[in-house]
């Protein structure tokens, strides 16, 4: 018995591109508001993220889970690992206490901000109040738990010189 020629099979090894490594993996905390958080992947010949772009490169700005499949020539794909990010709020704006004042010259003031976490005023100081007797503008900048920040608006600072009297010989 002789058998009929057959077609000839030919198998074609393909590889899948190595595992896509993102510029950050893991988990992630960002502040609302923000512009964004950048992740990016190593280089392939395509990609699909899970928020369904396909560049290389995506700007996060809202909580989830986020990943990217990676193509090479051949069609094949590797996923990457997920990046999952939270969200925090941003704190309330603080405010200053006293928004304006005007002080003698040689006097001081304190400057208090509402409560919050850390403090950072224009001045470099870190506590909740200040005490300054320089003119100027004066803004604190507030951090919550999450090292979110907002800041104040400026709470503005005047100082009067000292008058000084003379008494002349006619006593007016």
């Amino acid at each position: 018995c002789i058998s009929p020629p057959s077609d000839t099979i030919f198998a074609t090894k393909r590889t899948a591109p190595p595992k896509p490594v993102l510029s950050t993996e893991g988990i992630v905390t960002i502040c609302g508001g923000g512009p964004g958080f950048f992740v990016s992947s190593s280089p392939a010949a395509g990609y699909l993220w899970s928020t369904g772009e396909v560049t290389q490169s995506i700007i996060v700005s809202s909580g989830g889970s986020y990943s990217v499949t990676v193509y090479n020539a051949a069609g094949c794909f590797e996923n990457s690992l997920p990046v999952n990010v939270t969200v925090f709020t941003n704190p309330a704006t603080p405010t200053i206490t006293p928004l304006s004042t005007t002080i003698c010259q040689g006097a001081t003031t304190t400057l208090s901000a509402s409560t919050a976490n850390a403090y950072l005023w224009s001045t470099g100081e870190t506590s909740q109040n200040i005490v300054t007797g320089t003119a100027g503008s004066y803004t604190v900048t507030v951090y919550d738990i999450n090292n979110c920040s907002a800041t104040s608006l400026a709470s503005t600072v005047s100082v009067n010189p000292l008058l000084t009297w003379y008494a002349d010989n006619d006593g007016d």
